[in-house]
């Protein structure tokens, strides 16, 4: 009786670990996207700037 208690609570924390693992994952997905979207408005503004910088000079 105790034996299948403790099988159903290793079982848990099994599944437990492996759901962590995934939201982990998740989050290490979203924030390289997120990094990456912040990446490319940086480069879009420093283009702009500099097109705009480029014009004023002529």
């Amino acid at each position: 009786m105790l034996f299948s208690v403790i099988k159903k609570i290793d079982k848990i924390q099994e599944i437990n670990e492996k759901s962590i693992k995934r939201l982990l994952f998740l989050r290490i997905g979203i924030y390289s996207f997120a990094s990456a979207v912040l990446k490319l408005r940086i480069l879009r503004l420093i283009t702009v700037f500099l097109n705009t910088s480029i014009l004023v000079f002529m």
